[in-house]
Protein backbone atom coordinates (compact mmCIF):
# COMPACT_ATOMS: atom_id res chain seq x y z
CA UNK A 1 0.00 0.00 0.00
CA UNK A 2 0.69 3.74 -0.67
CA UNK A 3 1.18 6.52 1.98
CA UNK A 4 -0.91 6.66 4.92
CA UNK A 5 -3.09 3.63 5.33
CA UNK A 6 -2.69 2.62 9.01
CA UNK A 7 -2.03 -0.42 10.90
CA UNK A 8 -5.04 -1.13 12.91
CA UNK A 9 -4.87 -2.56 16.30
CA UNK A 10 -5.30 -6.48 15.07
CA UNK A 11 -6.38 -6.19 11.39
CA UNK A 12 -5.75 -4.56 8.48
CA UNK A 13 -2.65 -3.42 7.37
CA UNK A 14 -3.40 -1.55 3.76
CA UNK A 15 -6.12 -2.18 2.49
CA UNK A 16 -6.02 -6.57 2.58
CA UNK A 17 -3.47 -7.33 4.96
CA UNK A 18 -5.95 -9.05 7.04
CA UNK A 19 -4.54 -10.72 9.84
CA UNK A 20 -5.85 -13.89 12.60
CA UNK A 21 -8.71 -14.00 10.68
CA UNK A 22 -10.25 -17.19 8.87
CA UNK A 23 -8.13 -17.46 5.41
CA UNK A 24 -11.41 -18.01 3.71
CA UNK A 25 -12.98 -14.54 5.23
CA UNK A 26 -9.95 -12.52 4.88
CA UNK A 27 -9.92 -13.98 0.62
CA UNK A 28 -13.48 -13.06 0.69
CA UNK A 29 -13.00 -9.16 2.06
CA UNK A 30 -10.01 -8.65 -0.39
CA UNK A 31 -11.73 -10.01 -3.55
CA UNK A 32 -14.96 -8.19 -2.99
CA UNK A 33 -13.03 -4.92 -2.45
CA UNK A 34 -11.06 -5.38 -5.50
CA UNK A 35 -13.19 -7.47 -7.92
CA UNK A 36 -15.43 -5.02 -10.57
CA UNK A 37 -19.97 -6.22 -10.25
CA UNK A 38 -21.35 -8.50 -10.57
CA UNK A 39 -18.94 -10.58 -8.33
CA UNK A 40 -17.64 -7.75 -6.30
CA UNK A 41 -18.23 -4.13 -4.95
CA UNK A 42 -15.41 -1.80 -4.78
CA UNK A 43 -17.55 0.28 -2.13
CA UNK A 44 -16.35 -2.45 0.41
CA UNK A 45 -13.08 -0.49 0.34
CA UNK A 46 -14.50 2.34 2.15
CA UNK A 47 -15.42 0.22 5.40
CA UNK A 48 -11.12 -0.60 5.40
CA UNK A 49 -10.37 2.49 6.64
CA UNK A 50 -7.80 2.80 3.40
CA UNK A 51 -6.60 6.33 2.24
CA UNK A 52 -4.90 4.94 -0.71
CA UNK A 53 -5.73 1.55 -3.58
CA UNK A 54 -4.28 0.49 -6.88
CA UNK A 55 -6.14 -1.41 -9.03
CA UNK A 56 -6.23 -2.58 -12.71
CA UNK A 57 -9.38 -2.68 -12.79
CA UNK A 58 -11.88 0.35 -12.81
CA UNK A 59 -11.43 3.42 -10.44
CA UNK A 60 -13.33 2.71 -6.54
CA UNK A 61 -16.62 5.30 -6.97
CA UNK A 62 -15.59 7.95 -6.00
CA UNK A 63 -11.66 8.40 -5.60
CA UNK A 64 -9.59 10.32 -7.14
CA UNK A 65 -6.10 9.33 -9.17
CA UNK A 66 -3.00 10.69 -7.90
CA UNK A 67 -0.10 8.83 -9.34
CA UNK A 68 1.02 5.49 -10.72
CA UNK A 69 2.98 2.30 -9.37
CA UNK A 70 4.58 -0.52 -10.30
CA UNK A 71 3.44 -3.79 -9.00
CA UNK A 72 5.07 -7.55 -8.22
CA UNK A 73 5.06 -8.38 -11.78
CA UNK A 74 6.61 -4.44 -14.05
CA UNK A 75 2.77 -3.71 -14.68
CA UNK A 76 1.88 -0.05 -14.09
CA UNK A 77 -1.23 0.36 -12.30
CA UNK A 78 -2.65 3.93 -11.26
CA UNK A 79 -3.35 4.42 -7.54
CA UNK A 80 -6.22 6.53 -6.67
CA UNK A 81 -6.79 8.44 -3.45
CA UNK A 82 -9.83 8.18 -0.66
CA UNK A 83 -12.46 10.51 -1.63
CA UNK A 84 -12.13 12.38 2.04
CA UNK A 85 -8.57 12.62 2.08
CA UNK A 86 -5.74 14.71 0.35
CA UNK A 87 -3.66 11.06 0.99
CA UNK A 88 -4.86 11.69 4.44
CA UNK A 89 -8.44 10.46 6.21
CA UNK A 90 -10.84 7.66 4.58
CA UNK A 91 -14.15 8.71 3.71
CA UNK A 92 -15.90 6.72 6.88
CA UNK A 93 -13.53 6.48 9.51
CA UNK A 94 -12.54 3.54 11.93
CA UNK A 95 -16.18 4.03 14.12
CA UNK A 96 -19.27 4.64 11.54
CA UNK A 97 -22.82 4.00 12.28
CA UNK A 98 -25.12 1.78 9.90
CA UNK A 99 -28.86 2.60 9.93
CA UNK A 100 -29.68 -0.93 8.95
CA UNK A 101 -28.46 -4.36 10.21
CA UNK A 102 -29.09 -7.63 8.09
CA UNK A 103 -29.19 -11.00 9.75
CA UNK A 104 -26.87 -13.13 7.71
CA UNK A 105 -26.69 -17.21 8.82
CA UNK A 106 -23.25 -17.26 6.59
CA UNK A 107 -20.30 -15.78 4.48
CA UNK A 108 -22.83 -16.57 1.65
CA UNK A 109 -25.62 -15.09 2.97
CA UNK A 110 -23.69 -11.81 3.76
CA UNK A 111 -21.51 -12.06 -0.07
CA UNK A 112 -25.50 -11.64 -1.75
CA UNK A 113 -26.16 -8.57 0.30
CA UNK A 114 -22.23 -6.88 0.40
CA UNK A 115 -22.49 -7.63 -4.10
CA UNK A 116 -25.76 -5.61 -4.44
CA UNK A 117 -24.83 -2.53 -6.58
CA UNK A 118 -27.43 -0.77 -4.76
CA UNK A 119 -25.85 -1.78 -1.37
CA UNK A 120 -24.10 1.08 1.11
CA UNK A 121 -21.46 0.99 3.94
CA UNK A 122 -25.09 2.28 5.99
CA UNK A 123 -26.24 -1.31 5.43
CA UNK A 124 -24.37 -3.72 7.72
CA UNK A 125 -24.88 -7.78 7.36
CA UNK A 126 -24.63 -9.04 10.99
CA UNK A 127 -24.21 -12.58 12.36
CA UNK A 128 -27.72 -13.39 14.08
CA UNK A 129 -27.39 -12.28 17.82
CA UNK A 130 -28.07 -14.90 20.30
CA UNK A 131 -29.40 -12.32 22.34
CA UNK A 132 -32.73 -11.67 20.14
CA UNK A 133 -33.41 -10.18 16.97
CA UNK A 134 -31.80 -6.37 16.21
CA UNK A 135 -34.33 -3.52 15.42
CA UNK A 136 -34.79 -2.86 11.99
CA UNK A 137 -33.28 0.50 11.37
CA UNK A 138 -30.96 2.43 13.70
CA UNK A 139 -30.32 6.12 14.34
CA UNK A 140 -27.86 7.61 11.85
CA UNK A 141 -26.80 10.91 13.96
CA UNK A 142 -24.52 10.68 16.88
CA UNK A 143 -21.41 12.27 18.91
CA UNK A 144 -18.28 9.55 18.55
CA UNK A 145 -15.02 10.21 20.17
CA UNK A 146 -12.84 6.79 19.88
CA UNK A 147 -9.72 6.18 21.55
CA UNK A 148 -7.28 3.39 20.81
CA UNK A 149 -4.79 0.85 22.58
CA UNK A 150 -2.91 -2.42 21.38
CA UNK A 151 -5.22 -4.58 23.16
CA UNK A 152 -8.13 -2.46 23.53
CA UNK A 153 -10.18 0.46 22.43
CA UNK A 154 -13.01 2.59 23.80
CA UNK A 155 -15.89 4.63 22.59
CA UNK A 156 -17.54 7.58 24.11
CA UNK A 157 -20.79 7.51 22.68
CA UNK A 158 -23.95 10.03 22.59
CA UNK A 159 -26.59 9.97 20.46
CA UNK A 160 -30.83 10.42 20.76
CA UNK A 161 -31.79 6.91 19.66
CA UNK A 162 -30.75 3.50 19.27
CA UNK A 163 -27.15 3.43 16.87
CA UNK A 164 -25.38 0.15 15.05
CA UNK A 165 -21.59 1.16 15.71
CA UNK A 166 -19.19 -0.36 12.85
CA UNK A 167 -15.80 -0.79 14.01
CA UNK A 168 -12.95 -0.53 11.11
CA UNK A 169 -11.15 -3.58 12.91
CA UNK A 170 -11.04 -7.12 12.64
CA UNK A 171 -13.61 -9.63 14.49
CA UNK A 172 -11.68 -12.18 16.61
CA UNK A 173 -13.08 -14.38 19.25
CA UNK A 174 -10.96 -13.39 21.56
CA UNK A 175 -11.84 -9.44 21.50
CA UNK A 176 -14.88 -8.93 24.49
CA UNK A 177 -17.35 -6.11 24.30
CA UNK A 178 -18.91 -3.94 27.18
CA UNK A 179 -21.56 -1.12 27.35
CA UNK A 180 -21.01 1.20 30.50
CA UNK A 181 -19.22 -2.14 32.10
CA UNK A 182 -21.77 -4.68 31.04
CA UNK A 183 -20.87 -7.94 29.12
CA UNK A 184 -22.26 -7.57 25.21
CA UNK A 185 -21.45 -9.82 22.57
CA UNK A 186 -19.48 -8.08 19.69
CA UNK A 187 -21.19 -9.14 16.13
CA UNK A 188 -19.40 -9.78 13.01
CA UNK A 189 -20.44 -7.40 10.48
CA UNK A 190 -19.71 -6.96 6.34
CA UNK A 191 -17.96 -10.30 6.99
CA UNK A 192 -14.62 -9.35 8.76
CA UNK A 193 -15.29 -6.01 10.77
CA UNK A 194 -16.93 -5.67 14.55
CA UNK A 195 -20.22 -4.01 15.55
CA UNK A 196 -22.17 -3.27 19.17
CA UNK A 197 -25.32 -1.50 19.03
CA UNK A 198 -26.19 0.86 21.37
CA UNK A 199 -28.63 2.40 23.01
CA UNK A 200 -29.78 6.05 23.26
CA UNK A 201 -28.24 8.29 25.69
CA UNK A 202 -24.58 8.45 26.66
CA UNK A 203 -22.94 5.38 27.02
CA UNK A 204 -18.80 4.53 26.66
CA UNK A 205 -17.94 1.03 24.76
CA UNK A 206 -14.98 -0.91 25.49
CA UNK A 207 -13.53 -3.76 23.68
CA UNK A 208 -10.30 -5.83 25.42
CA UNK A 209 -8.52 -8.68 23.69
CA UNK A 210 -8.58 -11.35 26.44
CA UNK A 211 -7.29 -14.97 24.39
CA UNK A 212 -7.30 -17.53 26.86
CA UNK A 213 -5.29 -19.58 24.28
CA UNK A 214 -3.12 -16.72 24.57
CA UNK A 215 -2.65 -16.74 28.06
CA UNK A 216 -2.42 -20.49 27.71
CA UNK A 217 0.91 -20.41 25.54
CA UNK A 218 2.34 -17.91 28.13
CA UNK A 219 2.18 -19.84 31.03
CA UNK A 220 3.31 -23.51 29.22
CA UNK A 221 6.30 -21.18 27.93
CA UNK A 222 7.21 -19.62 31.37
CA UNK A 223 6.82 -23.35 32.70
CA UNK A 224 9.41 -24.58 29.98
CA UNK A 225 12.15 -21.59 30.78
CA UNK A 226 11.88 -22.55 34.16
CA UNK A 227 12.08 -26.71 33.55
CA UNK A 228 15.13 -25.64 31.11
CA UNK A 229 16.64 -23.84 33.86
CA UNK A 230 16.20 -26.56 36.11
CA UNK A 231 17.79 -29.22 34.57
CA UNK A 232 20.83 -27.05 33.42
CA UNK A 233 23.85 -28.40 35.12
CA UNK A 234 24.85 -26.80 38.46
Amino acid sequence: PVGSNRRMSFGVHGVFGYHGLPPTRSVLMYLLASTAPPLGNPRMLELLDAAWDWTSGPAPSGWRRTGTLADEEGRILPVYAAPASEGGGPPHGRVFLAREAVPCADADAALAVLRDPAWTPAVATVDPPSSGPLPPRFGDRAAIRPTWGRDALAADVAAESPVLLIFSETWYPAWKGFVDGARVRILRADLALRAIPVPAGSHTVRMLYDSCLFKLGLWLSCAAVVLLILALPV
